[in-house]
């Protein structure tokens, strides 16, 4: 199970454990983004930090219409216990954690600030 909290604006965060493979995963708050089809976002420092290795390049349409090419990284996150391949885009901004990571997963939301964000593995599924 993960656990996340809305903030006073009502902005879903929760943290996620990544790591480029060496073992040593660090944690990273994410808004939690059901508008973004892909696994993660994180800004490029970041994604620096965490010495990600990029695998691709990707062309995107913004939400505001706008076409980009962004870079693709490699990764992995803890996911209900266990460690997955991730991909992970190189955005500014705000991380986002998005529906290819959720996949599988039940999402139960207080909305209220402060209010509790659990997100389930969905054994239906």
């Amino acid at each position: 199970m993960i656990r996340g909290a809305l903030t006073e604006r009502l902005q879903p965060m929760v943290v996620v454990e990544i790591s480029n493979g060496d073992g040593r995963f660090q944690p990273v708050e994410v808004l939690l983004d059901t508008g973004f089809s892909g696994h993660l976002t994180l800004p490029p420092q970041a994604i620096a930090d965490l010495r990600l290795e990029c695998v691709s390049r990707t062309p995107m349409i913004l939400a505001d219409g706008q076409e980009i090419q962004a870079s693709v990284y490699g990764g992995l996150a803890k996911w209900f216990g266990e460690e997955r391949r991730i991909y992970v885009l190189a955005m500014d901004g705000q991380p986002l954690l998005g529906m290819s990571l959720l996949a599988g997963s039940k999402i139960t939301i207080r909305a209220q600030a402060g209010g509790e964000i659990l997100i389930e593995e969905d054994r239906e599924s």
